[in-house]
């Protein structure tokens, strides 16, 4: 077994005048939380460590940034946050961390809302960068977009559920869709990146996305409809008689016939290009319109797909729906495509399918030589 590394302490000879005089007079408290870290990671090397301590704070203790020099409460927090990535060996690794430190927090806007309370904030973004994956910097970068948008920390943590299902995280749009509501209408509509749309038709972009999550609001909301919501005198558009009926009126048309039905792009692939799929699946079982569970080499896989993206993700069988739960979670199928049902069944067969589910708002069918699930869901009005 190798020799536990040395305990690293905070030195401060050839560093950056003004990152020195706080590490010596935090050095008691720094050293520390060092003996803590190596405590809980014992092969932690002190040359990288503290390599990587001069190199990310240094920024932050420029006066004549753009952002300023920070507090010291954000610093230690950013120390503690690098740390930690040091010790685990993740700084690396997620791109979404170091553009959090080299580039988002050092933004005016992300770094008066960081200030707010820095340990909380640091914390909540490095967390949701490391569920997020491969879209993690994408993140940082939109969040930080974000921030000039509202003068709350909390605020915008809360709307980063909406940020990353924006982003292609659909596992995030029950949370998100909750959190539409309550997200103030100029910070929402930058989280959706709808920037260019007045404040005024912030309601109905929730009610669309809340309606159907696989139409994006510039599909339901005219043109028109944003020009006289901008050419309105303030205050005017806001009232129940300018929004009632638009609001009315976005509703997914579930009864329209199946040949008025649209096709998605199809979810899933083949593991050789980027996929999850060993083989082609077959579709067993459907939770809801954004949950399906295909069957690939007797191994269950999760579907969660919208209009923003899909993520497929091993699942016990235990969670899979069965055809006689008491209160199945998915919405009967609508009689105008019940009556195209037995139709379009056989024309699958015919084109070589493998499985077919629907319900209220959705037609998922596999195929014997594809790897991928094809979608068709209904039209929606445009108001």
């Amino acid at each position: 077994m190798a020799a536990p590394s040395p305990t690293p302490e905070v030195t401060v000879d050839g560093i950056h005048p003004a990152l020195a005089a706080w590490l010596r007079q935090e050095r008691p408290r720094l050293n520390a939380r060092l003996r803590q870290l190596r405590h809980r990671f014992p092969q932690v090397q002190p040359g990288p460590l503290l390599a990587a301590v001069e190199t990310w704070l240094s920024p932050f203790v420029v006066a004549d940034s753009p952002a300023g020099a920070a507090s010291p409460a954000l610093l230690l927090a950013v120390f503690d946050l690098v740390t930690l990535h040091v010790a685990r060996r993740t700084l690396g690794r997620f791109a979404g961390v170091r553009a959090l430190l080299s580039e988002s927090l050092g933004d005016p806007a992300m770094r008066r809302l960081a200030e707010q309370d820095p340990a909380r904030f640091c914390a909540a973004m490095s967390n949701a960068v490391e569920r997020l994956g491969p879209m993690d910097d994408h993140f940082v970068r939109a969040m930080t977009s974000c921030a000039a948008h509202t003068d709350s920390s909390e605020a915008l943590l809360r709307a980063g559920a909406v940020v990353a299902w924006r982003l292609g995280e659909p596992r995030l749009r029950r949370a998100a869709l909750r959190e539409l509501g309550d997200v103030p209408a100029e910070l929402g509509l930058a989280t959706l990146a709808l920037g260019d749309w007045p404040t005024e038709a912030w309601p109905l972009a929730v009610r669309a996305l809340q309606r159907d999550a696989w139409t994006h609001p510039r599909a339901v909301v005219s043109p028109d409809l944003l020009d006289q919501l901008f050419d309105t005198p303030d205050g005017d558009v806001a009232t129940p008689a300018a929004l009632a009926r638009p609001l009315r009126d976005v509703a997914t048309t579930v009864d329209a016939p199946f040949e008025r039905w649209s096709t998605r792009p199809p979810v899933g692939d083949f593991v050789g290009f980027g996929g999850r799929f060993a083989r082609p699946p077959r579709l067993v079982a459907l939770g809801d319109r954004h949950t399906l569970y295909a069957e690939v080499d007797s191994e269950v896989w999760r579907v969660d797909a919208d209009l923003f993206g899909a993520r497929c993700a091993p699942c016990p069988l235990d969670a899979v729906p069965s055809v006689g739960d008491a209160a199945p979670p998915a919405a009967p199928v609508p009689p105008a495509i019940a009556d195209a049902l037995p139709l379009l069944e056989r024309s699958a067969r015919a084109a070589g399918a493998t499985s077919l589910v629907a319900c209220e708002g959705l037609v998922a069918l596999t195929l014997a030589r594809s790897h991928r699930v094809q979608l068709r869901v209904p039209p929606t009005v445009r108001v």
